[in-house]
């Protein structure tokens, strides 16, 4: 799904397993509905969301037990989609067999002027 945010706010910043984590609350619009989610980042200065930069994400909903009040909780979270991108190598594999033709002439001359003098 395409969503262009509205707001981008850093909220709060803990220790994960997988080491210091910054959430950020991202806004944003479906239709005429008004959303509002978490983005969880490695980096405090995230790069993935910006107000008015339109992103493919993918939305969740994430749960756990609060440790203070031991009930669970909910949040929506959102991620960047993965997109495979695909590239037309035609004119890098063109470079690339040129540049080998011109290293195996260099090496044949090489060799030839290698030979004539043994």
């Amino acid at each position: 799904m395409k969503i262009t945010p509205l707001t981008v706010t850093f909220e709060k910043e803990w220790m994960s397993r997988y080491g210091m984590m910054y959430a950020h609350l991202i806004t944003y619009m479906v239709g005429d509905e008004l959303k509002e989610a978490q983005y969880n980042s490695k980096f405090k200065e995230q790069t993935k969301f910006a107000v008015g930069t339109e992103v493919d994400i993918t939305e969740e909903m994430s749960s756990w037990i609060d440790p203070e009040t031991k009930q669970q909780k909910n949040k929506l979270v959102i991620k960047p989609s993965k997109v495979n991108k695909t590239y037309d190598n035609t004119e890098i594999i063109k470079g690339l067999n040129t540049d080998i033709q011109t290293i195996i002439a260099d090496v044949k001359e090489i060799k030839a002027a290698v030979c004539k003098q043994f």
